[in-house]
C-alpha cells in the first residue's frame, strides 16, 4: 500500500508506534515528496500533516486499498470506489487493482458509473446491467454502445434515434443552426427526422457509436460532420466524403473541405449586411485584420487555397460573445440570415442534398 502511495500521490504513511496501555487512537500522519527508487525524499521545509485533513479522493483511496492489502480478504466488493477521485486516478485505480488482485489471489467486483474506469477496461471484464438482465460485453463496439448510455442525458437521443432511425453527428449546435438557416435559403424543407448528436468524437469513434446502437436500433442511418481544421484539403473532394472512416453500413461520414462552416460565411456583402457598415469597410477589415481578401470563386468546391484555409473562427464572434481582439463584431449566424441564395458555396449545398436524400 505504501508502494502504491508513493507511485500514486508521492506521498506515504507515517504511523506513530501504538501501546493500549497509554494510547487511546492510533496516530497516522502523511508525508510527501519526490520518490526516488523506493524511497520518498519528503519536501524541503515540509511538515508531516495528520491523515485526517487530506482530502476525500486520498482517504477514498486509501480505504479501498486497505481492504485490498488486507490479507483476511478473498473477495472485495467495491460500490462506486472512484465516487471522489479525479478522472485521471480513476484510471490508476483501476490498474493498480488490476495488477494488485492475482497478485493476491483476490477477486474485486467493481458496481460504477464512471466512464473513465469502464473507458480503460477489457470489455471482457465489463458486466453490464440494464433492466435488470446483465451481459458480458465481448468487443469495444458493445462498448463503445454501453458509454453512450451512461447517465441520463443521453436517452433522449436514443429514444429520438428508435423512433426516426436517423442520427446526426456534428460538432457544435451552432453548425445544426448555419445549416438550418442556409436551408431555408435554398427552399429545402429541413428533415425533423434527423436527431442531433454534438460530439467532438473522431469518425472512426462515431462509427463504433454508431454500430453499437445498430445492433438495438435496426435500419439505423447515421450522417457524420466533421470540421477539417489543421487537416488536408486535398484528402477531401467535391462530395465531401471524409477518408478517415469508410461510408458503409448506413454511416456516411461526411467533411468540410474548408477547415470549418464559418469559412464558407466570410462573405463581405452579407457581413456587411449584417453588422449594417458599409461593404468596402468589411473588406478593409477582413484584408488588415486577419489579411483576407474574398476573389472570384467564392462559392466554388475548389477555391483558392487561402479561402480553403481561412480561419474564420478567429474572424467572427462567438454566438453570445463580445468579440475578442480582432474579430469582427458580428455572429456567423447572423451574417448566415443576411447571405443571398446565389452565395451560398457548393459545398454547403452538397451537405444539404445528402441529408435531405438520405432522410
Amino acid at each position: 500500500m505504501q508502494s502504491n502511495l508513493r507511485r500514486t500521490f508521492g506521498a506515504e504513511l507515517d504511523i506513530a508506534p501504538f501501546r493500549e496501555e497509554y494510547h487511546s487512537y492510533i496516530k497516522v500522519e502523511v508525508l510527501k515528496g519526490i520518490v526516488d527508487g523506493f524511497r520518498l525524499k519528503r519536501y524541503p521545509g515540509y511538515n508531516k500533516r495528520d491523515l485526517m485533513v487530506e482530502g476525500s479522493g486520498f482517504l477514498q483511496w486509501l480505504s479501498v486499498f486497505a481492504l485490498a492489502t488486507d490479507p483476511a480478504i478473498d473477495v472485495l466488493l467495491l460500490d462506486e470506489p472512484d465516487a471522489h477521485l479525479h478522472p485521471s486516478l480513476q484510471d490508476q485505480l483501476l490498474e493498480s487493482l488490476t495488477e494488485l488482485a492475482p497478485a493476491q489471489e483476490k477477486q474485486v467486483l467493481i458496481a460504477t458509473h464512471s466512464s473513465e474506469i469502464l473507458r480503460n477496461a477489457e470489455p471482457s471484464r465489463i458486466l453490464h446491467i440494464s433492466r435488470g438482465r446483465g451481459r458480458y460485453l465481448r468487443d469495444e463496439q458493445q462498448k463503445a454502445g454501453m458509454l453512450v448510455g451512461l447517465g441520463s442525458e443521453y436517452a433522449p437521443r436514443i429514444d429520438g434515434a428508435k423512433r426516426t432511425k436517423r442520427i446526426l453527428f456534428v460538432e457544435g449546435r451552432s453548425d445544426v443552426a448555419i445549416l438550418m438557416v442556409l436551408a431555408e435559403k435554398l427552399a429545402l424543407a429541413w428533415p425533423m427526422s434527423w436527431v442531433e448528436w454534438t460530439t467532438n468524437r473522431t469518425q472512426k469513434e462515431r462509427k463504433q457509436i454508431f454500430l453499437a446502437l445498430q445492433e438495438e436500433i435496426p435500419d439505423l442511418r447515421a450522417l457524420s460532420l466533421r470540421d477539417r481544421d489543421d487537416e488536408r484539403a486535398e484528402d477531401v473532394g467535391a462530395d465531401l466524403i471524409d477518408p478517415t472512416a469508410s461510408e458503409s453500413g448506413g454511416f456516411f461520414p461526411r467533411r468540410w473541405r474548408r477547415r470549418y462552416i464559418e469559412s464558407y460565411l466570410v462573405w463581405p456583402p452579407a457581413i456587411a449586411k449584417a453588422r449594417g457598415v458599409s461593404e468596402e469597410q468589411v473588406n478593409h477589415e477582413l484584408a488588415e485584420l486577419h489579411g483576407i481578401a474574398v476573389v472570384a470563386g467564392f462559392t466554388r468546391s475548389d477555391p483558392p487555397q487561402a479561402l480553403l484555409d481561412v480561419r474564420a473562427k478567429e474572424v467572427f464572434r462567438g454566438t453570445g460573445t463580445t468579440p475578442i481582439l480582432g474579430q469582427l463584431d458580428v455572429d456567423p449566424l447572423e451574417v448566415a440570415r443576411a447571405i443571398e441564395p446565389d452565395a451560398i458555396c457548393e459545398d454547403l449545398k452538397t451537405f444539404l442534398h445528402d441529408l435531405v436524400s438520405l432522410a
